[in-house]
């Protein structure tokens, strides 16, 4: 009997320093990706929302495991933020909505305002390429197809 007690005390303990260590980080970007292995060339398991909570389990350099819902895996530390974030209206008197990436945008300190000024110091920059690039979405399955033409193979181990 006091063996298994001693068990019980020891699972409950080592149960309970697991829990410590973990730690809740929410994204603060538009859409992050809790990837296979850590690194960018990884293959992608899920894409998690602005605001969305996970919780952090391991951190390896820049990576993070992390797990959100039943999916575990990396995601890189400058998606997450210690921060609680929240997205909300701003009232019932609100005559404008902002979108999710304006959302993230504001929770940087970036915004319209800051746009406007940028744009002011740097007159001669043709910002339509850059927005043009904004919108560029590439397809995993095309990702994965160039690099196995090209026999890349990320350090990581990532799956090509």
């Amino acid at each position: 009997m006091r063996h298994i007690t001693m068990i019980a005390i020891v699972t409950m303990l080592a149960t309970t320093a697991l829990a410590a260590r973990a730690k809740t980080m929410n994204v603060q970007v538009r859409e992050a990706q809790v990837r296979q292995a850590p690194g960018f060339l990884s293959r992608i398991l899920i894409s998690v929302p602005y605001t969305e909570p996970v919780t952090v389990l391991e951190e390896k350099e820049d990576w993070m495991r992390v797990q959100t819902g039943s999916t575990e895996g990396w995601m890189h530390h400058t998606a997450l933020t210690t921060k609680r974030l929240k997205l909300s209206g701003a009232g019932p008197d609100a005559q404008t909505t902002v979108s999710s990436d304006e959302q993230a945008l504001a929770g940087k300190g970036f915004n319209s305002d800051v746009e406007k000024q940028f744009k002011e110091r740097n007159a001669k920059v043709d910002f339509a390429v850059v927005d043009k690039m904004e919108k560029l979405k590439i397809p995993v399955a095309e990702i994965q197809a160039f690099l196995k033409k090209g026999d890349v193979v990320p350090v990581e181990g990532g799956a090509k």
